[in-house]
């Protein structure tokens, strides 16, 4: 009874070789400061520091909005 409870124990715990892999494969999210500044003045400018996804999500987010503003700039110059 022992030598069976002692093979079924043996056989839940994970092999070594299993969790290293696992531990290889948890990549910890990176994270990326910037200085962000106000435009004209050198002294308002303060370090971010924030996830790269956080990162590319404001970079989209900016983009959409120029893209915005583009189009409707381009929409009032030709109503003239």
């Amino acid at each position: 009874m022992m030598l069976i409870s002692l093979i079924l124990l043996q056989a839940i715990q994970p092999l070594p070789a299993v969790q290293a892999v696992a531990a290889a494969t948890t990549v910890k999210p990176k994270m990326v400061c910037r200085t962000v500044g106000s435009t004209g003045t050198r002294l308002g400018s303060k370090r971010i520091c924030a996830l790269k996804a956080d990162w590319e999500q404001r970079e989209f987010q900016d983009k959409q909005a120029i893209e915005r503003m583009s189009a409707n700039t381009n929409e009032h110059v030709g109503s003239d």
